[in-house]
């Protein structure tokens, strides 16, 4: 759509090239043996892009992306005339994902309110089209979604939307989600009964933590040894500078030669992780070397390491979704120490910790990486436990 704008403006401007509108798109990545990038052309004329079509006996046909963008442009330019014109606005804003760095999403929010569909559901969040078609049929709301008869508004609200596929289940999981919203249900047991999880004398967390470029530099653990009445430890083995490729391995094998001392001892082991980026990032890594502490990592992790995601999905619908703070909030009570705990944020305290210009401030942010890579290993272990009780 970007390069479509472009080629029109071009074109407006009496620079466009002679013949079919053509866009060279350049690639950042690198495309051949000589590590060069690469120009990818895409001729704009070609029907490419599956759009909604009330004529169309599929509900749907394939227009080009000049089409689409001649058609969105020209509704844009209808919308901005109406309101110089001082006419009532043609359309009613709907949110997404766009709308959190957009500086008008103040002068947005307010015309919808907090029960708006597109405002409220922001987990598998329905597309515009969706929305709209919602809206015209009168269900403007979460409160007006969770009411409705679903099999009523099917009938004339999947018409609408046939370009989109999975519509209908998507309505279904939008409507499931609503009415738990209005119930003030944040997660719904799909089961009864006890969870079973597996058990040891030895019950590890583990939790890693990746740089920008996606290098491991920090490998947490959390040890609990269920023989005696001693709290949890907290075990991490990290590289506070940025690493290259033999160092990430270097890391990652020391950890593992820690991991394999305990699984080799007397007691018995199990490790718990949540989502299997953990066990990714490990297998990446055994790939990148014959290392053999690496090799048996991961034999090891796919035989007798136990993924709480597997098992929570098993049991439970979460209307925000499944994520570890969601659940291990909402379920097991646990609190992150730092309010701006995430992923993306520990990556700039992984930045700040390795190039702040000095070593205090370098320090704090060391410190806050570790207690919330502890707070995540933490979180495992309370979800656990709290499983076991379900």
């Amino acid at each position: 759509m970007q390069a479509a704008h472009y080629w029109r403006q071009l074109d407006a401007a009496r620079h466009a090239a002679p013949g079919p509108a053509i866009a060279g798109v350049l690639g950042t990545d690198a495309y051949d043996e000589f590590d060069t990038p690469a120009i990818t052309w895409i001729d704009l004329t070609i029907p490419l892009v599956r759009t909604f079509s009330r004529s169309a006996p599929e509900g749907w046909r394939l227009r080009s992306v000049l089409e689409r963008y001649d058609h969105e442009h020209a509704f844009r330019v209808r919308i901005a005339e109406a309101a110089r014109a001082g006419e009532p606005p043609l359309v009613i804003p709907i949110r997404n994902r766009e709308c959190d760095a957009c500086h008008w999403w103040e002068i947005c929010a307010p015309q919808l309110g907090d029960d708006d569909l597109s405002v409220r559901i922001d987990k598998a969040p329905l597309d515009v089209r969706e929305i709209s078609a919602l809206r015209a049929l009168g269900v403007r709301t979460v409160t007006d979604l969770a009411a409705v008869d679903l099999t009523v508004l099917k009938e004339r609200y999947l018409p609408e939307v046939r370009h989109r596929p999975g519509a209908e289940k998507r309505l279904e999981l939008a409507t499931r989600r609503a009415r738990l919203m209005v119930e003030e249900v944040e997660l719904e047991r799909l089961t009864t009964g006890s969870i079973a999880l597996p058990t040891a004398d030895l019950e590890i967390d583990f939790d890693i933590e990746t740089a920008a470029d996606e290098r491991v530099y920090l490998w947490g653990f959390l040890v609990h040894d269920r023989r005696t009445d001693a709290p949890p430890a907290y075990v991490e083995f990290s590289a506070w500078h940025d690493l290259d490729a033999a160092e990430e391995i270097e890391l990652a094998r020391h950890a593992m030669v820690w991991l394999r001392a305990l699984v080799d001892g007397p007691a018995s082991v199990r490790v718990f992780h949540y989502s299997n980026y953990e066990v990714v990032r490990l297998g990446n890594l055994a790939s990148a070397t014959d290392d053999p502490t690496l090799t048996w990592a991961i034999d090891y992790a796919e035989r007798e390491f136990c993924d709480l995601f597997d098992v929570v999905r098993d049991h439970f619908f979460g209307v925000r979704g499944l994520g570890l703070k969601v659940v291990a909030s909402v379920g097991a009570g646990f609190s992150w120490r730092d309010a701006d705990a995430g992923g993306l944020n520990s990556q700039s305290w992984f930045d700040e910790a390795c190039h702040a210009p000095d070593e205090t401030t370098r320090e704090a942010a060391r410190e806050r990486v570790l207690a919330y890579n502890e707070d995540d290993v933490l979180a495992t272990h309370a979800l656990r436990n709290w499983l076991r009780r379900a």
